[in-house]
C-alpha cells in the first residue's frame, strides 16, 4: 500500500492500482514510520496493540536429558520454563 483516501474508502497499491474497501488491517512493524506517518497525515483512526516477544533459550543434550527423562527411562517429564518481565 502506498497511499489511503480515507474520504473514497479506497486503498492505492503501488502507486496506482486502486483498491476500494470498508475495513482494512494494517499489521507494520515498529520500522514502519513511513507508513504511520501517512496514516497520521490522513487522520487515519489508530489504535495501539499490545505485544508480546519471544525468546528462545538452548541446552545441552545432557542436560535436557537429566531434566526431562523419568529415571525409568520410558516416561519424559514436562518442563515449564518461565521468564516474566515487565518493562
Amino acid at each position: 500500500m502506498t497511499d489511503i483516501l480515507p474520504k473514497e474508502n479506497c486503498l492505492i497499491v503501488n502507486g496506482c492500482h486502486r483498491i476500494e474497501t470498508d475495513a482494512a488491517v494494517f499489521a507494520v512493524g515498529h520500522t514502519a514510520r513511513d507508513t504511520f506517518q501517512m496514516l497520521f497525515d490522513r487522520n487515519v483512526a489508530m489504535k495501539s496493540k499490545s505485544f508480546a516477544i519471544g525468546v528462545r533459550a538452548e541446552h545441552r543434550q545432557d542436560m535436557i536429558d537429566l531434566r526431562c527423562i523419568h529415571a525409568d527411562h520410558k516416561r519424559l517429564l514436562f518442563i515449564k520454563f518461565s521468564v516474566p518481565c515487565r518493562l
